[in-house]
């Protein structure tokens, strides 16, 4: 798993915590904290 999101540029610790859904849901085109 990318522990960085290449699109919003999270740290790892939290791409680990959203990634999951952000990867595994559709993308809506806006991402909320």
């Amino acid at each position: 798993d990318a522990s960085d999101d290449p699109d919003t540029g999270r740290v790892t610790s939290e791409g680990d915590a959203f990634g999951p859904k952000s990867f595994e849901a559709p993308v809506k085109g806006e991402v909320d904290d």
